[in-house]
């Protein structure tokens, strides 16, 4: 005897199912606009729930032209269904994610999409890769040869892994000053989260650099917790946790 099991899921349990996810989730519309994203998402892209909604997916698509990401779209439409891999933060890095994507024609067409950090699966795999290379390269060089070799695999793998998420800089430094530092970065990354420090006082920052682009200052001198507290207005609590652990014992911590 065979049996047939359906599971009615009501709406509120599905929500519930998609808010409590610990992969990203969102709902974008046919025109590329997102509807809907849970909790796990905007942690994953750094955005709040209402800086996402109606957000076009191209803002935080890895791809940079509109028209690629069109493009994708349309793709996603014919085949019904789409594998890719990358993102993009709010602070402008890349994000090592994968999304499935999934086309339904209902509400006059719409994106459903599942997204999974696989940044630890990524490292390990690039890991794997540069050993297996370094073992080629092992047969036919000498110890000094493989040495040397090992060091370019290293530079590079570090180069690929620490991403630039946040900057910190001070106003009087050498060679180049903060402020066509601050310039310098923002023509390569626009939307990448600058603090200024300076004991020119926050006007002389703001008049020269405008308040809306600097993402805070911090007057010197300056200890843990002040920085602390800069940095969680910047890039948010988890994230400036995350960024004060980085600098380490570089910090004064009084």
């Amino acid at each position: 005897m065979e049996y047939e099991h359906a599971i009615h899921i009501e709406p509120d349990e599905f929500r519930t199912m998609i808010t409590t996810s610990l992969d990203g989730f969102l709902i974008v519309a046919v025109t590329g606009h997102i509807l809907e994203a849970n909790e796990s998402y905007c942690r994953l892209v750094g955005y709040s729930r209402e800086e996402l909604i109606n957000m076009h997916i191209s803002e935080v698509d890895a791809i940079e032209s509109p028209e690629d990401v069109s493009k994708r779209i349309e793709e996603i439409v014919q085949k019904g269904a789409l594998r890719f891999e990358t993102h993009r933060h709010k602070n402008g890095s890349i994000i090592d994610v994968e999304v499935c994507s999934n086309y339904s024609s209902a509400h006059g067409g719409t994106f459903f999409s599942t997204f999974r950090d696989i940044t630890g699966h990524k490292r390990t795999r690039e890991i794997i890769d540069a050993r297996l290379r370094l073992i080629e390269y092992s047969i036919n060089h000498s110890i000094d040869e493989l040495l040397h070799e090992t060091l370019n695999e290293a530079e590079l793998f570090l180069k690929n892994t620490y991403k630039i998420s946040l900057v910190v800089t001070d106003i009087g430094i050498p060679v180049m000053d903060g402020y066509k530092l601050f310039g310098e970065h923002k023509n390569l990354r626009p939307k990448l989260p600058i603090i200024i420090s300076s004991g020119f006082g926050d006007t002389d920052v703001t008049s020269r650099l405008g308040s809306d682009n600097v993402a805070g200052i911090i007057s010197k001198p300056y200890n843990a917790n002040q920085l602390r507290d800069v940095l969680k207005r910047a890039v948010g609590g988890t994230n400036s946790d995350r960024l004060m652990v980085a600098a380490g014992e570089f910090i004064p911590r009084k």
